[in-house]
């Protein structure tokens, strides 16, 4: 796993289900234990969404040449839109028409009934599959520019300190140990802001970062993605940041 190869240390799971309040992992560490929890940066109302969207299924439609793929908004109710969507591709394959942006401004006529069906973008491309809509969820940090990776910190500071977050603190603290872990997972469907996953899709090494702020007990914090690019990164209070590798399966909490 992924923090034994980066500590060359035996790690084990703790949570065997006998009890409540268990913390994932231990580390068998030179100086004793130190305990591990797991926790996911996931966005509810974006799973809520995905969920809707029967997890990203193709759209097969014979009234359409194909090939678009259609970004939604997350507030959008979409289970009876398909319909409406649909005619709104046909219209667009009609007139030629191979991209509509809502964000932009002001909006035409496409742009603005696209808008109304909740749509943020809508393109088309080449396909080998007649009829074909991919629809995926609209993500604001998928559009916006990177902040510094300076602020990754703080992000992960707040994170940990939030009300969500609470049960991970509370197991960390009857762990009794030392040194406490918490690992951020941050996956496709995430509220981290963009600069997290773009710091998170490469593998150089963190330069002028400064220290987090980590909540009682937490004292070492990791975080990692899900995707095949880039590296994790962590925080060791006498190591600083540091990469390391995640192209290992990576624990998920129960």
């Amino acid at each position: 796993m992924a923090i034994s190869l980066a500590l060359g240390l035996q790690v084990e799971q703790h949570d065997d289900g006998t009890e409540s309040g268990m913390h994932d992992l231990d580390i068998h560490a030179p100086t004793g234990i130190e305990a591990v929890e797991v926790t996911s940066a996931t966005d509810s109302r974006s799973i809520k969404q995905w969920n809707a969207l029967d997890h990203g299924q193709i759209w097969i439609e014979d009234t359409l040449a194909g090939g678009w793929c259609i970004e939604f908004y997350p507030e959008t109710r979409i289970k009876d839109l398909q319909p409406k969507v649909v005619r709104l591709l046909a219209d667009l394959e009609h007139m030629n028409v191979n991209l509509v942006d809502t964000s932009e401004q002001p909006l035409d006529e496409p742009a603005l009934l696209a808008r109304s069906l909740g749509i943020a973008y809508a393109w088309r491309g080449p396909t080998d599959i007649p009829g074909s809509v991919y629809p995926i969820l609209y993500q604001e940090r998928r559009h916006s520019s990177p902040g510094p990776d300076q602020s990754i910190g703080q992000w992960v500071s707040d994170f940990l300190s939030s009300p969500p977050r609470s049960d991970v603190l509370d197991k960390l603290s009857r762990s009794g140990t030392a040194y406490c872990h918490a690992v951020v997972i941050v996956p496709a469907l995430s509220d981290a802001p963009a600069n997290v996953e773009a710091t998170l899709l490469n593998s150089e090494e963190p330069k002028d970062l400064p220290p987090p702020s980590l909540p009682t007990p937490v004292t070492n914090v990791w975080i990692a993605s899900l995707w095949a690019a880039g590296a994790g990164l962590r925080w060791d209070p006498e190591e600083g940041w540091q990469r390391f590798a995640t192209d290992i399966p990576v624990p998920q909490s129960a």
